[in-house]
C-alpha cells in the first residue's frame, strides 16, 4: 500500500463502491476515495456507518482520505433521519462531506464547523458568482460540473474563493447536473437523489427514425494533464468505475501523468494510454437511497452528537431572513416568453407578470418604457439556469439598468445568480425558481439565509413531502409551479431538432431553447392540479403558471381561468401520485 506523502498541488480522487475498489484505487495512488453511505448518496452500494468507521481507520493508515458522499436531495420527511446519518458520520471525522442539499448543507455548517464541506457536482454551480456564494455559505470546496471545458476550469480556478476539483474520467450525461427531471418526470425516480433510470440513453422515435439523440460520450481529460495539471486545483476526480481491477488500471495511469516531469511526457502518455485501453467497462449503475427511514439510531453507529434535530437559532455574523406579509394564496405569477404577450395575457388579470431576461424582451420594455413603468412592481424577470463567463458581465449590467428604472424583483434558477443580483444594487428582491431543488425546510431557511425573498417549491414533490411542507411555519416566502411545461433536460450541447420527440413508452416532447441551453419539454402540461384542494400553504405567495410555450395564449389563459375558477379534474401531477425515490 501506497505510504503517504505531501499531497501534489492537485489531489486524484477516485469513487469507491466496495471495500475492494477503495484497496484498489488506494494502491494505485489515489490521494483520496469518495464513498456513500447506504442512505442519501448518489454512490452506489455504498457503506453501512460501521463499514465506514472501519474504512477511515485503514484509511488513515494508509494515507488515503475519504470524502464522504452525503449528496442526494432530502425530503422534508426524512430530514430526521438525515440528521441522525450526519451526525454519526460527522463524528467518524471524514476529510470532507460532498453535499447538494441547500438544508444538510445549512445543518452541516452550524453543528459541524470543523468538517469540510464540498458542494456535489450536483449543485450545478458553473460560475464565479456561484463559487462566491458557495463561500459564503460555509462550502470550502467544489465539485465542478462535467460539461465545463478545459479553458472553462483554468478561469474559474484562477479566481476561486474555494478549492476546485474538475472531472478527468466518467460518464457524461446530456442534461446538467441538478437539472435533469426527466427520470423523475417518468417513473418518480430522481437523478438528484441518485437513482437516475437514464432516459438520455434510450432512443426515441422521429417520424419515422428512432436515435439515442441525447447520448454523450464520455469525459476522458487524462491525455490532457499536462497543461491541466499547471491549474490551482484541489483535486481531479475519476467517476462511474465500480470493478476494482477496472479503477485501478485508470487510478495508475492518470497518477502516472500527473506525476511525470515535462521531459518524460511522451513515455508516461504512452504508457498511462495503454493502461487506459485496458480499463474500459460499463458505467457504474446509480445507487438508491434506503427506503423506510425511521428514527431510530443507524445500525453501527458510535454517536456523541444528539439525534433529534436541532433546534433553530440565528447565525452569528448573518442575518436570517424572514417574509414579510405574503401575497393571497390564489394570487397567479404567470411566465410569459415575450414581452408583447403582456397585454394580451391582461384580462386574466395575474398577480405578478415573469418574463425571461432576454434581449429581446429588453429592448420591447426600453422601446414601451412609459408603459412599462407602470407594470415594473408586478414585474418579475426570470434568469436562465446556464450562465457561462461569456455572458455574465452582460447580465450584469443589464440587471444594474433595470433595477435602476424600477424593476426590482428577480427569479433565480442557479445560485450564482444570487450574487450577480445582489451586486446590481440595493433592493433587489430575489425568489428562487423550482430548479434549486427545494424539498425541506431547511433548505428555505439556508437559502433565505442567504439573500432569498422566497422560493419556488420543488416540482419533484410528491404528496407525502407536500403535507409534511404545509406543516411547517415558512423560513421564506413560498410559490409553487402549478402549470406548465418543464426543462425535463437543460443542456449545454447544442441540438436542432424540430420534430416531436417518442419515447419507447409514448411519451412525446419538444425541443426548444432557455438562455444558452437547449432544452426538452413534455408534450403534455403538468398540472399539480391537487393542490389546489390543500389549505392555505404557509408562507404561500401564489402559483406559477408557465405559458411559455403554449402556442395559442389567449385560448388556454380563457381556459385556464374556467378551470381554476371551478374543481380541476384529470391532471397530470408530477409524483403527486406516486412516492419519490
Amino acid at each position: 500500500m501506497r505510504q503517504y506523502q505531501a499531497a501534489p498541488p492537485a489531489a486524484l480522487l477516485a469513487p469507491a463502491a466496495s471495500k475492494e475498489a477503495w484497496a484498489a484505487a488506494a494502491e494505485a495512488g489515489a490521494d483520496a476515495v469518495y464513498v456513500g453511505l447506504k442512505a442519501f448518496s448518489s454512490q452506489a452500494d455504498n457503506f453501512t456507518l460501521a463499514e465506514l468507521a472501519g474504512l477511515l481507520e485503514e484509511s488513515r493508515r494508509a494515507g488515503v482520505g475519504i470524502h464522504l458522499a452525503f449528496n442526494a436531495l432530502i425530503k422534508e420527511t426524512e430530514l430526521g433521519a438525515a440528521w441522525k446519518y450526519l451526525a454519526a458520520a460527522a463524528d467518524l471525522g471524514p476529510e470532507a462531506l460532498i453535499i447538494q442539499d441547500w438544508g444538510l448543507g445549512r445543518l452541516a455548517a452550524r453543528h459541524f464547523p470543523g468538517l469540510s464541506l464540498h458542494a456535489s457536482a450536483q449543485a450545478g454551480v458553473h460560475s464565479l458568482p456561484g463559487l462566491v456564494t458557495l463561500k459564503e455559505a460555509g462550502f470550502t470546496r467544489a465539485v465542478l460540473p462535467r460539461e465545463l471545458a478545459p479553458d472553462e476550469v483554468a478561469a474559474l480556478s484562477a479566481h476561486s474563493p474555494i478549492g476546485l476539483e474538475t472531472f478527468l474520467r466518467g460518464p457524461l450525461c446530456f442534461s446538467a447536473p441538478g437539472l435533469c427531471l426527466m427520470s423523475s418526470f417518468l417513473s418518480g425516480q430522481s437523478a438528484s437523489r441518485g437513482v437516475c433510470t437514464r432516459p438520455c440513453r434510450l432512443s426515441y422515435r422521429l417520424g419515422r427514425r428512432s436515435a439515442a439523440v441525447f447520448f454523450r460520450a464520455g469525459r476522458h481529460l487524462a491525455p490532457h494533464l499536462r497543461e491541466l495539471r499547471r491549474l490551482p486545483l484541489a483535486g481531479f476526480r475519476i467517476e462511474g468505475i465500480k470493478e476494482p481491477d477496472c479503477l485501478g488500471r485508470v487510478v495508475r495511469a492518470c497518477r502516472l501523468l500527473l506525476d511525470a516531469p515535462d521531459n518524460d511526457w511522451p513515455r508516461a502518455l504512452a504508457e498511462a494510454e495503454d493502461l487506459l485501453a485496458h480499463a474500459s467497462g460499463p458505467p457504474a449503475p446509480g445507487g438508491r437511497p434506503e427506503r423506510g427511514f425511521t428514527d431510530s439510531p443507524p445500525p453501527g453507529a458510535v454517536q456523541k452528537a444528539p439525534w433529534s434535530l436541532p433546534p433553530e437559532r440565528g447565525s452569528p455574523g448573518r442575518r436570517e431572513m424572514r417574509p414579510g406579509p405574503a401575497r393571497p394564496e390564489r394570487g397567479y405569477w404567470l411566465w410569459l416568453e415575450l414581452a408583447e404577450d403582456i397585454r394580451e395575457a391582461a384580462p386574466f388579470g395575474a398577480a405578478r407578470l415573469i418574463l425571461p431576461l432576454a434581449e429581446a424582451n429588453i429592448r420591447h420594455v426600453r422601446r414601451h418604457r412609459r408603459h412599462f413603468k407602470e407594470e415594473a412592481a408586478r414585474l418579475v424577470w426570470s434568469l436562465p439556469p446556464l450562465l457561462y463567463h461569456r455572458r455574465q458581465a452582460w447580465l450584469g449590467g443589464e440587471v444594474k439598468a433595470l433595477l435602476a428604472a424600477g424593476f426590482r424583483t428577480y427569479l433565480a434558477s442557479n445560485i450564482g445568480h444570487l450574487n450577480i443580483l445582489k451586486r446590481a444594487g440595493p433592493g433587489v428582491e430575489i425568489w428562487a425558481d423550482h430548479r434549486l431543488g427545494i424539498l425541506n425546510h431547511q433548505a428555505e431557511a439556508a437559502l433565505a439565509g442567504l439573500g432569498f425573498r422566497g422560493v419556488t417549491l420543488s416540482l419533484e414533490m410528491d404528496e407525502e413531502t407536500a403535507e409534511a411542507l404545509w406543516t411547517r411555519p415558512p423560513a421564506a416566502g413560498r410559490l409553487i409551479y402549478l402549470y406548465g411545461r418543464p426543462a425535463l433536460f437543460t443542456s449545454r450541447l447544442p441540438l436542432d431538432i424540430r420534430e416531436t420527440l417518442v419515447s419507447p413508452r409514448g411519451e412525446k416532447f419538444r425541443l426548444g431553447r432557455e438562455g444558452e441551453g437547449t432544452i426538452v419539454t413534455p408534450d403534455r402540461p403538468v398540472f399539480l392540479a391537487p393542490l389546489l384542494k390543500k389549505p392555505p400553504l404557509p408562507g404561500g405567495a401564489g402559483f406559477i403558471l408557465d405559458l411559455r410555450r403554449e402556442p395559442h395564449l389567449s385560448e388556454k389563459l380563457r381556459a385556464l381561468k374556467k378551470i381554476l375558477a371551478s374543481s380541476p379534474g384529470r391532471s397530470s401531477s408530477f409524483n403527486l401520485k406516486r412516492t419519490l425515490f
